[in-house]
């Protein structure tokens, strides 16, 4: 029998799922620009906080280059990476201690930051018109960011939930969803960046389109690679040969091991300790071809179990309901609850995570697969471990700046 803590994966009511990163490389289905393609930079300062203007190839997207197809951006105040962050830290037997969020308040780096499959628009791809749920996933995965990093969030017409569970999606879908990113990216180097360094943050079909960004056009970019601080792809596989942690998809990008570590990315799938992926499971472990899933556990990137750090919000379903009663704040902050390490088993690689047994305890004690047991706890895979993230790329800052 499940307890009264049993949970069920959505995100303030609002179901979101995976979708493969597309291949290829057609650029007919890319928005049309207005300047030379590019975008890359070709000088750069590294590692200091006088950063130094790039010189860049000159490039204006059509799209991006107004506002409105951007989520969120650092001059805004209204965009839902500026919404209420402030969490009540709560303690194993319901005591609640205030944990404002404070943003950075002059920053060094950049995020860029590419959301999940969320969009509910009925056709394969979707517009570039935000609605709720791509609001509301920015808010939950990317807002708190902010607090080391300026933030840049693009819309994209990525593959829908309709493409991904009912209308049949393709490659030509993939590739509508890739060049908006790409198109989006070169925007953001040739007019915003300056010479800062980036954080890249993803997950799901975003992981999946920013793990073929840095494939295509920043592994294989001197000066673009110099600008990675690090890459947080999250629920999708980073393919590394056996054994290794750099060779698969990047051929200069490796996975991040210790801390501090910059010009690495972070990549991992979720599943509960008692409920391992199933044999008909499609994450952590490659979409096709030879290699291993890359497993990194931003709660112990050296390796062994970690501690999870996680934010989840109160509309939610990782809240009881005797909290969502006595706590006020719109986020919940839980330390020294669960913990995860990576496992491996057959052919996956997964962060393994492990919730309380102590029925006094009155956090989570079983998350639900949903929408079945192949997803795992992908639909959180970043609010488990948002403390955990962030504390990782404070370090990589730091070391970047130096």
């Amino acid at each position: 029998m499940v307890s009264k803590r049993c949970v069920v994966l959505v995100v303030a009511g609002t179901l979101f799922a995976a979708a493969c990163g597309g291949s290829g490389s057609d650029s007919s289905t890319r928005p049309a620009t207005t300047a030379a393609t590019g975008g890359s930079t070709s000088t750069v300062a590294v590692g200091s906080t006088d950063t130094v203007a790039s010189q860049v190839t000159p490039y204006s997207s059509s799209v991006y280059a107004d506002s409105a197809h951007w989520l969120c951006l650092p001059d805004r105040s209204d965009d839902p990476c500026h919404h209420d962050l402030d969490a009540t830290t709560v303690a194993a037997d319901g005591s609640g201690t205030p944990d404002p969020f404070t943003p950075a308040t002059d920053p060094t780096v950049d995020c860029f930051y590419v959301y999940p499959t969320i969009s509910s628009d009925p056709e394969v791809n979707s517009d570039l018109v935000p609605g709720v749920a791509e609001n509301l996933v920015a808010e939950v995965q990317a807002a708190r960011f902010r607090s080391v990093c300026r933030l840049y969030a693009p819309v994209y017409r990525q593959v829908t939930l309709a493409g991904l569970f009912g209308k049949s999606s393709s490659d030509a879908a993939r590739e509508i969803a890739y060049g908006d990113v790409a198109d989006a990216w070169h925007q953001y180097l040739a007019n915003d960046n300056k010479g800062r360094g980036v954080v890249l943050i993803g997950h799901s079909q975003g992981a999946g389109v920013l793990t073929r960004l840095i494939k295509e056009q920043i592994d294989p970019s001197p000066s673009e690679r110099k600008l990675l601080v690090s890459a947080l792809l999250i629920g999708s596989p980073v393919v590394v040969p056996d054994g290794k942690d750099v060779g698969g998809d990047f051929v200069h990008v490796p996975l991040c091991r210790t801390a501090g570590q910059v010009g690495c990315a972070l990549n991992y799938s979720t599943f509960a300790a008692d409920a391992p992926p199933p044999a008909t499971s499609f994450f952590a472990k490659p979409r096709s071809g030879a290699g291993r899933a890359g497993c990194t556990n931003p709660a112990a990137l050296a390796g062994g179990v970690g501690q999870l750090d996680s934010y989840v919000g109160k509309a939610g379903k990782l809240v009881d309901a005797s909290l969502k009663d006595s706590v006020t704040t719109p986020y919940l902050h839980y330390t020294g609850w669960a913990s995860a390490a990576c496992v491996r088993s057959g052919p996956f690689d997964y962060l393994a995570v492990t919730l309380p047994t102590d029925p006094a305890d009155v956090r989570p004690h079983h998350i639900d697969a949903v929408p079945t047991a192949d997803w795992g706890l992908h639909l959180v895979d970043m609010d488990l471990f948002m403390g955990n993230l962030l504390s990782v790329v404070k370090a990589q800052v730091a070391a970047f700046r130096r």
